[in-house]
């Protein structure tokens, strides 16, 4: 198959199972990497040469947006209904299962449970992914059951505030990682300073990129004048980014700030870009699929079985610890960690840029791709679980003994 034939069936496949699978249920993101998978069995010898390593520069790409339209989120109104209660509340369970999910491998790799092949960057990398939580997959479950209440509200601010944090806790990782397989001795000065400076440059740069969008949307107007515009801003955003060697992520989502605040009628821009992103995430799932090796899933189930339980007792008791430390409402401290499993895109993110710039750890790809596709499973049930528990969803959906304890 030519390049183009090539596009057509992963785009294809893609689309078909999603259909298919969307009747039982699957999340369109979990569809989409099966669709890989299968192209990997069956389909890989048909391929163009070199047409799978395309995947990296797709995943870049986006990523940048992904990373811009997070940016969004961050509107001053936004913030501001959300309060500090939200942002601090987001920030101590994003800490807390980092630090369980680090710590917990460095003991698993004490205790020989687990046998990683390089067991301190993996452990830093494997728990800047815990971070990271899937909004589209707990929005989708909120929408579904028309659920209100005290812990729906400070889901959506955990959810909204939660990528962020992960993408900072990311890239002071990869600064770390990359001293430690650099070799040589390990200065604290240098662990300080080389994420400050990555993050420095990285911010700068979204700051450039996003005040010139600013100035440059005044002069055009139109939907598809802008939508151009942001696609080449954050194009420009991540292409710098790979230049100086700094976060692209980090410097798409300070653009995607910037404009969303800056901006005259940034909504309709960000609908544009949403819309237009559709394929390009299609395909990166996809190619994602097909990054998982079939034959390492053996080798490192310890490990994914690991994840599972260490970032889920994160999650809940990170959750539980920031809902006591901003005094919000019992059902938020109970339920709040459950609806914050599902996990996918950013994670993946990670994967495809960790493995681009440390290609001794590919096989992190096919750690992170298993284990996303659990959480895309258990995630939206457990989130399920915790709106039925708090009684949040709409009343037709409660049996009648629980529509008698529902709160008015």
């Amino acid at each position: 198959m030519n390049v183009i034939l090539s596009l057509a069936v992963f785009v294809g496949l893609g689309v078909v199972l999603a259909c298919v699978l969307k009747r039982f249920g699957s999340p369109e993101v979990l569809s989409y990497i099966l669709a890989g998978l299968v192209i990997s069995v069956c389909l890989a010898r048909f391929l163009p040469k070199g047409f799978i390593s395309a995947g990296d520069t797709v995943g870049t790409v986006a990523l940048g947006f992904i990373a811009f339209e997070i940016g969004d989120t961050f509107r001053l109104k936004n913030v501001r209904e959300v309060g500090s209660k939200g942002l601090w509340l987001s920030v101590v369970q994003a800490v807390f299962t980092y630090a369980v999910v680090l710590l917990g491998f460095l003991a698993t790799e004490a205790l020989h449970i687990t046998h990683l092949p390089d067991p301190m960057p993996v452990a830093l990398f494997l728990a800047s992914t815990a971070a990271a939580t899937a909004p589209a997959a707990t929005f989708m479950v909120v929408q579904e059951y028309r659920a209100k209440g005290p812990l729906t509200n400070y889901l959506l601010m955990a959810v909204t505030f939660d990528d962020a944090v992960g993408i900072i806790l990311f890239d002071i990782s990869v600064v770390i990682m990359r001293i430690i397989l650099r070799g040589g001795p390990l200065h604290v000065s240098e662990m300080i300073l080389g994420p400050l400076r990555e993050i420095g440059l990285s911010l700068l740069i979204g700051a450039v990129t996003g005040a010139i969008m600013v100035v440059m949307s005044r002069w055009f107007r139109s939907k598809s004048e802008r939508l151009l515009l942001a696609i080449m801003i954050v194009l420009a955003t991540v292409g710098f980014s790979q230049v100086l060697s700094v976060s692209s992520l980090l410097a798409c989502m300070v653009t995607g700030t910037l404009f969303a605040n800056m901006a005259v009628d940034p909504t309709s821009t960000f609908a544009s870009v949403d819309t237009w992103t559709v394929p390009l995430l299609l395909m990166f799932f996809v190619f994602s699929g097909v990054d998982i090796n079939l034959a390492l899933l053996p080798k490192f189930a310890v490990v994914a079985l690991c994840y599972v339980i260490l970032r889920s007792f994160g999650k809940i008791f990170g959750s539980w610890a920031g809902a006591r430390m901003v005094k919000a409402p019992t059902t938020v401290a109970k339920y709040l960690g459950w609806a914050m499993l599902p996990q996918a895109g950013v994670a993946i993110g990670f994967a495809v840029i960790a493995r681009s710039i440390f290609p001794e750890l590919s096989y992190l790809s096919t750690i992170v791709l298993a284990i996303v596709i659990v959480f895309e499973i258990v995630g939206p049930l457990a989130a399920k679980r915790a709106l039925f528990g708090s009684r949040e969803v709409a009343p037709e959906f409660l049996k009648p003994s629980e529509k008698a304890t529902t709160p008015s």
